[in-house]
């Protein structure tokens, strides 16, 4: 038994220092401040990036209004219902959080990104 504990004990890596679950290996900083945390602070990357999220949350909220208000339009017209309306508005959702959530978080809303 005395055995086991020891080996146990040998093979265990060393943590980090403050941290009880996170290994320590070697060349890994442990500063908190936010420069370090970003993977590249670079300007034009953030600005690209933004432009990104800019994006896909005006082509998120462009096919929820334009995909809500045909199917508005149709149940209108007598061609649908209020459960088309709804099963529409619930797709079109669906397909844009699926499509460019991780991206922008699905917000689908370009004032909320900003």
């Amino acid at each position: 038994m005395a055995e086991i504990i020891a080996i146990r004990a040998a093979s265990v890596e060393p943590r980090v220092a403050g941290h009880p679950l996170l290994p320590h290996r070697p060349g890994m900083t442990t500063s908190r401040t936010a420069d370090s945390r970003l993977p590249n602070s670079d300007s034009n990357t953030v600005r690209k990036d933004n432009a990104r999220r800019l994006l896909a949350e005006f082509l998120g909220t462009f096919a929820l209004i334009f995909l809500g208000t045909g199917a508005v339009v149709l149940e209108d017209l007598g061609m649908g219902s209020l459960v088309t309306v709804m099963l529409v508005h619930a797709l079109a959702i669906m397909v844009i959080a699926y499509a460019h959530g991780d991206i922008s978080g699905s917000i689908i809303n370009p004032a909320a990104t900003l």
